[in-house]
């Protein structure tokens, strides 16, 4: 159902240098000599890695005007690039028994060493295909004595000093909670370590630390940071869709963030599983962010002005500013996110034993109130009715697109509002771990009849009744065709009776002029005995009315049982059974119709194949 891509989020180097930018080897550990040292410092954001994307392309009406971060007026995802600025910087010096030495700490100046973009190639990011072609760089200054030290980088924190309370200890200062709000987004909290080695820590464990060593033949030190957030892209594939299905998308959301995470430390919400080394202790709470992909209101459920994913299409990259932008861009609109380490857990397909039949059908069911919209916790969170909810991961992180789906397909007739569910994770089958500093790119794949079992489906058939419109039929003589009707009802509602009737069905235009080739007797709504379509099986090969032809002379025989403009499929309830039919009075016996019965808790659906036949010759 989706292709899962997930790189890293934000590199940020900081170097320590005295001279010059080439690393000499460190000397052997010993006396520490007397004296200082003015450093250098050079802070830099190398470019991300570049995820494999789809080719095809298709914006299909989604336009997004406005500022960066803005959107169109209701969408209110930020965009990809607002988590890149650095708005405060601290660099943190503890001596080796993990006390802060507070007059070698500094908070940087940013006024004075603003951050600068810098040009980056492709061989600046760590696989050799970036997909940033600038990112920041801070340069600054320190002064250091020579010695052995533990030292972190902290950016984006507000209040954060080196005088601040709270910080004394390594533990404390990775102890930090930061707190989910709607700024987050625009300024990301970062954190991370330094290390004598030009190691690109992005790979090592969050929680580790290194102590690094200020000799006189040290020219630099070197930190990888974080961002405490992730964020999420999606895109749209339909290439796999059947013919004449439509899948209109309005929105995606992130539900159920953590509500917090440590600075310093791996986080989750809710209390991980006993033996677990992820530090729990956090709730969840609900995101404002939302991208809305169609034009309207951000509530318009005219869904004719959403974009549409069909067969062979995608929908991968939208126009803004007169400029088209990837979904998965960088700067794409994103749905971001705190780190939510939930682990593993059960397989996240529907019909996880590849039987065809979906595992937990009442997974979604959810309590509701008067109106039929669900009841939500004391933290916005959606009560649901039963453990395999969510996949059993209560305080996961999942998102949510939310579209309207139509089938106009010949072997199945559909329509209504439609939400496709996921939770997030860094694999499609069953990890849970939504890890910070990480880019979430997400392909969604609607296969067959778009009900793919990836996704978890919350489906609303809309009662009423469904025909393809338009269908279309030969005009030739003596053709068949089957009309696919269904019809959906509400629970406890039962279909008790079918008639058909034909009200035109003229071989000449609506409106006929002179120049135009038809008989008066052709006229549509006007002659329905002489136009060309029957509801029942031709029992006469050739009308032998004899010439001359005036406007009555295939009345007698369109009115004869059974008469070819009007069909009875069934009377009452008790004749409503899958299979084959036929209706008596007069019609032929090879004369069927189809019938399939469908019950469900969302209602009844009724699924016909009726007969239709072309005029006889």
């Amino acid at each position: 159902m989706f292709r899962y891509f997930h790189n890293i989020l934000l590199i940020a180097a900081l170097l320590f240098g005295l001279a010059s930018c080439e690393l000499d080897p460190l000397d052997v550990p010993g006396d520490i000599p007397e004296g200082y040292g003015r450093v250098a410092v050079e802070m830099r954001f190398t470019p991300m890695e570049v995820a494999n994307l789809n080719a095809g392309s298709r914006s299909d009406g989604m336009v997004f005007d406005g500022e960066d971060g803005a959107g169109n007026d209701y969408t209110t995802a930020p965009g990809g690039n607002s988590m890149d600025p650095i708005h405060s910087l601290v660099l943190l010096v503890y001596n080796t028994d993990n006390e802060l030495m507070r007059d070698l700490s500094v908070a940087v100046d940013l006024g004075k060493y603003k951050p600068e973009l810098e040009d980056r190639l492709p061989d600046n990011a760590t696989n050799g295909a970036g997909v940033q072609e600038q990112t920041y760089c801070v340069k600054s200054d320190m002064t250091l004595p020579y010695g052995n030290y533990k030292i972190f980088a902290v950016a984006n924190v507000d209040g954060l000093s080196p005088q601040s309370a709270g910080i004394e200890t390594i533990d404390k200062l990775r102890s930090i909670k930061l707190q989910w709000n709607s700024t987050v987004a625009l300024k990301c909290p970062m954190f991370g370590y330094f290390t004598n080695e030009r190691a690109d820590t992005r790979g090592m464990n969050l929680e580790g630390e290194s102590v690094v060593q200020v000799r006189p033949e040290t020219t630099s030190l070197h930190s990888w940071i974080r961002r405490a957030a992730s964020k999420l892209t999606i895109d749209f594939d339909g290439s796999h869709l059947r013919e004449n299905v439509t899948v209109y998308i309005k929105d995606a959301r992130v539900y159920d963030v953590a509500d917090g995470c440590y600075l310093g430390l791996y986080s989750a919400a809710g209390t991980p599983e006993a033996g677990s080394t992820i530090n729990g202790g956090f709730g969840i709470t609900q995101s404002d962010y939302r991208i809305v992909y169609g034009a309207g209101t951000a509530d318009d459920d005219n869904y004719e002005n959403w974009p549409s994913v069909v067969r062979d299409s995608k929908l991968t990259s939208y126009k803004r500013n007169g400029k088209e932008v990837n979904f998965h861009d960088e700067t794409a609109f994103c749905l971001p996110f705190f780190e939510n380490m939930q682990g593993t857990g059960a397989m996240k397909y529907q019909d996880s034993d590849f039987d065809g039949n979906v595992d937990h059908p009442d997974a979604g069911d959810f309590e509701t109130d008067a109106n039929g919209n669900p009841v939500l916790d004391q933290n916005g969170s959606i009560k649901w009715l039963h453990d395999a909810a969510k996949d059993s991961k209560p305080n996961g992180t999942y998102v949510e697109v939310t579209g309207y789906y139509e089938s106009r397909n010949n072997d199945y007739v559909s329509s209504g509002p439609i939400k496709f569910r996921f939770m997030l994770g860094k694999d499609v089958k069953n990890n849970y771990d939504c890890e910070r500093n990480h880019h979430y790119k997400l392909t969604m794949h609607f296969n067959g009849y778009a009900n793919d079992v990836d996704w978890h489906i919350e489906y609303e058939r809309e009662p009423g009744m469904k025909i393809p419109n338009p269908y279309y039929i030969s005009y030739l003589y003596n053709h068949s065709m089957m009309l696919p009707l269904q019809i959906d009802t509400e629970p406890g509602v039962s279909v008790t009776g079918l008639k058909a009737e034909i009200i035109e069905n003229g071989w000449a235009p609506a409106d006929p002029t002179g120049l135009t080739y038809w008989y008066p007797m052709d006229k549509p709504a006007t002659y329905p005995w002489n136009g060309f379509l029957s509801l029942h099986k031709t029992t006469d090969l050739v009308i032998t009315k004899a010439k001359p032809w005036n406007l009555d002379a295939n009345k007698e025989y369109y009115n004869k049982s059974p008469k070819r403009g009007e069909r009875v499929y069934m009377e009452n309830e008790h004749d409503i059974q899958d299979g084959e039919h036929s209706t008596g009075n007069g019609a032929l016996a090879s004369d069927v119709y189809n019938v399939t019965v469908e019950n469900d808790k969302s209602g009844n659906t009724y699924k016909f194949q009726l007969p239709m036949y072309t005029r006889a010759k």
